[in-house]
């Protein structure tokens, strides 16, 4: 996993051979992959002080011209869309925390996508 629309396809794909399968460790190995670059990678793509997620680790050094990061804004409607169907397809009572996990990041990536993306159609948020 690289960039936001492939969480966005993996998690999906664990999530829905879950549900065929059964096997909690589909479930496991999406949120391993989205715990490593969230929180634990040395090349994390989640920026803590924003809620946002970055294009890729290439870009995480690029900042806008008030010196602030520059996010990438596709790949955050990506995330919070991956978010969005991990939490319809996970079943709280069976993965309470992971689905706890899910919800307060989406609940902190909705907020900082109103406050920080005003235009409709841009491709970067320019904090």
């Amino acid at each position: 996993m690289k960039k936001g629309k492939d969480m966005n396809l993996i998690d999906r794909f664990n999530c829905h051979y879950n549900m065929k399968t059964f096997n909690p460790e589909y479930i496991n190995k999406a949120y391993a992959g989205y715990n490593y670059f969230k929180n634990t990678s040395e090349k994390k793509l989640y920026n803590t002080e924003y809620n946002l997620w970055y294009r890729d680790y290439a870009r995480k050094s690029e900042t806008t011209t008030s010196g602030k990061p520059s996010v990438w804004s596709r790949g955050n409607a990506w995330v919070i869309a991956a978010l969005a169907k991990q939490m319809l397809y996970l079943n709280p009572t069976v993965f309470p925390d992971i689905y706890e996990t899910y919800k307060n990041d989406f609940i902190a990536l909705a907020q900082s996508l109103k406050t920080y993306h005003p235009q409709p159609l841009a491709y970067f948020l320019y904090i």
